[in-house]
Order: structure tokens, then C-alpha cells, then sequence
């Protein structure tokens, strides 16, 4: 993973101790003590009118005789309620010397109070906050405001085996620019998202993100900069799946790698609805009573009822043995989309009379395979009738030979 420097600064800063305070040190197991730093508005003075200008609580924390435990380090701002954390730094999964975070605006007063609780245990049995720890103010970019950086699909209901988008979106509504490592993190595809298939796009990109492009007289952000991109998945399986977060990488002020991630997008993967009905067209008069040898035509029509397309779906004419077809007695149609309904036309004819009733059957030939047959069409052949014209030209052949017997008859 790459990360780079931004142009971010530190417009000021203040340690705890400048401002007269000592380690703060719990030690012993299972003990649970707090202490509080009082900052005044000198170090914020433009968050009010310019809140593009940030606030950070940098607490330098050390946690003995190891490291990485369950032990606990809560932070309140001008909040004495124990269910008001503002952050509760994780020295079980993320153990680091120095923990960041930017307080917002509206926390802030003229006069502030941070409070910190150290909870020591039995493998992590003494905690310190280190009076080099800090407050601080900058011009920084800002991934972390509502809505700039999210994940969204283009069907929050896909179709299983149908390919679909994957959006994801990075704003910076902060007041410096930097060089962000945007990435969505591909090589935890599998172990998190196994009914998920990948199928294309781009892996990660290293973006230059300016800062923020325009500001109301408040100094809210109302046109952040923006980058974006895509890629192509499809579900396996009819599952509930929350996407995992994107994550974008960028190196702070004090030279460390930071890393924020996107919210998550959920998706409801189901079956394709599948509902087609199929129906043959033909006038009376083309079916009923219709001499052997005469060609009828017929039409067989397939409506997608669905709001889902129909693909590749076959259609299979069912024609008894004496009848003789012009034209396929099946085919593979691609798609039919919701709503719309395909006409199939064919002409037969049966030199023998007889009543012949024809089928069909319609089927996905995706899985899961799901079958249709339409109503039967019945159509009568009869014995052709023997034209007048045939019989006169026989009464007229008869005569004929009857007027030359005679003449014959006589001449002997």
C-alpha cells in the first residue's frame, strides 16, 4: 500500500504538560481511575467562525507489562456521563503509542474539559497517559464528515447471477489537500464475502484530493472535492450481505499513516422472479374443419409477466408426427424483458384428415430450471370436397364416352 504527504499544518499546539499536567499513571490490577485537562478557547478560537479549522486530542498511552490486552482507555469531552463516550481507544486489537482524534465543532466551548478513564486488568496491569500527550488545531483534509466516503450499489435487491455496480465515493470536505491510497480491499474478498463474486474493476487508486472547493459564510463545506469508481460483482447465492468498507490511507501531520473507511452497503440477493405465460393465436376459421393439404398458419406468443428480464429461455412446439412444419419446432430466446411479449410464427399442414392437437412447453435454461406449457391448440383436417367443377368436368367426361359408344354402335 502506498500513502503520501499531505499539505496539512498545525496551526498551534499544546501539551499537557505546558499546561502544568503530569503522567497520569494507573497501576495495579482491575482498577479503574480517571483524571481531567482543561483547555480554554485559546486553542480553538476559529472553530466557531471558521470551522474548517480542526481540533485534535492526541493522547500518548502506554500500557505495561505488554502492550495488547483488554484493558480500557475512555475519553469524555465536557461530559461527565459514563454512557457518553466519545472514543474508548482499543488496546486489544489496535495497540499503538499515540491515538488521534479530531473533536468536532459542536463539543467544543470556551472552556473544555477532557476527561480520561484508564481501566487496567489482569494482563495489562498499568496504564499512563504521558503529559507529552497534546491539543492541537489544523488544516487537514477531511474524509470522516457525514457522507464523504460511502459505498452504494446500483440494485439493492440483485438478481442472483446478475452482474451489478459497486460505487464508491470519496469527498474531502477538509481544509488541506493530500495524495490518498483509495482502495477497496480485494484481498479480503473471500474470507468475508464468499457469496460474492469479483468480476472487474479497478483494485485501488492513488488520488490527489484538493481540499474543499467551496465554503458558506459559516465556513461549512457545501462543495467538497470528489472522486469516484465502480467495479462489477454478482451474488451466488439469495443471501442478506454487507459489503466491507472501503479504505482510504493518508499520511498526517506528524508523519503517520492514518486510515479511514467508507460506510457499508447491504444488498438483498434473491431468485430472478419467474412468471411466463404463453398462448397460441390462430383465427377460427384457419383451425376448425380446414381441408388436409391446406397450409394454417398459427402464432404462439410468450409474455414476461415479471419485473425481472427472461433470458435465454426455450420454446418447444409440440407437433403430432402427421403434421408436417415449416419453419423450427424450437428456439432459444436471449431475453424478454419485463412486461414484454415475443411472437413466434410457423405454418403446418397434414395431407391426411384428422384432429391434431399441438403443445408447448417454455423453460429456463438457467438454473434454477423452471418449466411452462401453454394451452393446446387443436386443428381439424377434413377430406377436401369435391369441387363442382370436377364433378361437371366427370358428368361432361361421362357423356362424352356414352355419345361415342353410341356413334360407334351405330356406324357397326
Amino acid at each position: 500500500m502506498f500513502a503520501f504527504f499531505s499539505q496539512a499544518q498545525i496551526l498551534n499546539s499544546a501539551s499537557f504538560a505546558d499546561r502544568g499536567y503530569p503522567d497520569f499513571t494507573v497501576d495495579g490490577k482491575n482498577k479503574l481511575e480517571c483524571t481531567e485537562y482543561v483547555f480554554l478557547r485559546d486553542l480553538n478560537i476559529t472553530t466557531e467562525e471558521q470551522p474548517y479549522k480542526y481540533t485534535m486530542l492526541s493522547l500518548h498511552v502506554g500500557a505495561f507489562p505488554v502492550s495488547k490486552g483488554l484493558a480500557e482507555v475512555s475519553v469524555y469531552i465536557n461530559d461527565n456521563d459514563q454512557n457518553n463516550v466519545f472514543k474508548k481507544l482499543d488496546l486489544k486489537r489496535n495497540p499503538k503509542e499515540w491515538y488521534r482524534m479530531v473533536i468536532p465543532a459542536d463539543l467544543l466551548g470556551t472552556n473544555n474539559t477532557i476527561k480520561v478513564c484508564a481501566q487496567t486488568t489482569e494482563e495489562i496491569t498499568k496504564l499512563q497517559i504521558f503529559s507529552d500527550s497534546l491539543i492541537s488545531t489544523h488544516l487537514m483534509p477531511d474524509f470522516e464528515a457525514t457522507g464523504a466516503f460511502t459505498i452504494e450499489t446500483s440494485d439493492p435487491k440483485p438478481v442472483v447471477g446478475e452482474q451489478f455496480k459497486v460505487i464508491v465515493v470519496l469527498k474531502n470536505y477538509g481544509s488541506e489537500g493530500t495524495t490518498a491510497d483509495l482502495r477497496y480491499r480485494k484481498e479480503q474478498w473471500d474470507e468475508f464475502m464468499p457469496t460474492i463474486t469479483f468480476i472487474k474493476g479497478p483494485t485501488s487508486y492513488q488520488k490527489e484530493m484538493p481540499a474543499c472547493i467551496q465554503r458558506d459564510a459559516g465556513g461549512n463545506c457545501t462543495k467538497p472535492s470528489q472522486f469516484g469508481f465502480e467495479y462489477i460483482v454478482k451474488a451466488n447465492k439469495p443471501v442478506e450481505m454487507t459489503f466491507i468498507p472501503a479504505v482510504v490511507s493518508f499520511i498526517n501531520d506528524f508523519g503517520e499513516e492514518t486510515t479511514v473507511q467508507s460506510s457499508t452497503a447491504k444488498i438483498k440477493a434473491r431468485l430472478p422472479e419467474r412468471n411466463l405465460s404463453s398462448f397460441f393465436i390462430a383465427s377460427k376459421e384457419n383451425i376448425s374443419d380446414v381441408p388436409a393439404g391446406t397450409t394454417v398458419p398459427f402464432t404462439l406468443g410468450i409474455k414476461n409477466e415479471s419485473m425481472d428480464p427472461a433470458l435465454d429461455v426455450l420454446v418447444a412446439v409440440d407437433f403430432p408426427g402427421e403434421i408436417m412444419v415449416q419453419g423450427k419446432q424450437s428456439n432459444v430466446i436471449s431475453e424478454i424483458k419485463p412486461k414484454e411479449t415475443v411472437y413466434l410464427s410457423y405454418e403446418v399442414k397434414s395431407a391426411n384428415p384428422g384432429k391434431y392437437s399441438l403443445g408447448c412447453m417454455v423453460r429456463f435454461m438457467q438454473f434454477p430450471e423452471t418449466i411452462s406449457k401453454c394451452d393446446v391448440l387443436d386443428i381439424n383436417f377434413v377430406q377436401p370436397a369435391v369441387s363442382p367443377m370436377i364433378i361437371l368436368g366427370i358428368v361432361l367426361l361421362l357423356a362424352g364416352a356414352a355419345v361415342f359408344g353410341y356413334i360407334n354402335y351405330v356406324r357397326k
